[in-house]
């Protein structure tokens, strides 16, 4: 992967939507804004937890190649 945080980033996004969808599905109305809310501040942390993993598939595959 050449930019690992781009990857991480793109699929933070998409598993976010995701959640923003279910949050709006499953949620009644007044609870909607509170899990929406939990989507929006869980959002960094999961970037960065991809961000790591990532990394380290990344290089991984630089150690492995030979």
């Amino acid at each position: 992967m050449k930019h690992p945080i781009a990857v991480a980033f793109g699929i933070a996004v998409a598993v976010s939507l995701v959640l923003a969808g279910i949050a709006l599905t499953q949620f009644r109305t007044d609870e909607k804004p509170f899990a929406l809310a939990a989507v929006v501040l869980l959002f960094p942390f999961l970037w960065f937890f991809l961000w790591l993993i990532t990394n380290g598939v990344s290089w991984w595959k630089d150690t492995t190649r030979r």
